[in-house]
């Protein structure tokens, strides 16, 4: 009885550790996340409260995305909170050629938006940028890093 007691708990256990490394390797880091642009445009709303002092900001609800657009009329497009966020980031750079960015989840609740800025020497005008995406839902509380890196052409 002991042997057949023992063999089971063996047996348990070996499924189990196969298992959890069966989740690990699902959980491949970094892994790129689908975005989609959310965009103001053909609306009367208007973007505020933005600091563009380079930081990320995660919009779970409709109320807090009200904290950051204003309209004349009308309102702004709806967004699925039960399944998608809203990630808004906004910076400055002088002179701004060319624009692009990928967002990646590091761990489980910790991301990077990447944003790669070509800086024109031609242009001398400093510009300030906003980048607004909807994301696969992510928690309140996740980290977001902004990884901004500029080069000229």
């Amino acid at each position: 009885m002991k042997k057949i007691i023992f063999k089971t708990i063996a047996i348990l256990l070996i499924v189990a550790g196969v298992m959890a490394c069966k989740k690990e390797k699902d959980e491949v880091f970094p892994q790129e996340i689908p975005f989609t642009e959310y965009s103001l445009e053909e609306t009367s709303c208007q973007w505020s409260n933005l600091s563009y002092d380079r930081e990320a900001i995660v919009v779970n609800s409709h109320a807090a995305l009200e904290n950051y657009v204003t309209c004349t009329e009308g309102t702004f497009p709806e967004i699925d909170f039960a399944e998608h966020t809203l990630l808004l980031a906004s910076g400055g750079a002088g002179s701004i050629n060319e624009f692009t960015y990928t967002f990646f989840k590091n761990s489980e609740n910790k991301y990077t938006l990447k944003v790669f800025i070509r800086l024109s020497p031609f242009l001398p005008v400093a510009l300030q940028w906003r980048i607004c995406i909807v994301t696969p839902k992510i928690s309140d509380n996740a980290i977001v890093d902004l990884d901004v890196q500029e080069s000229f052409n």
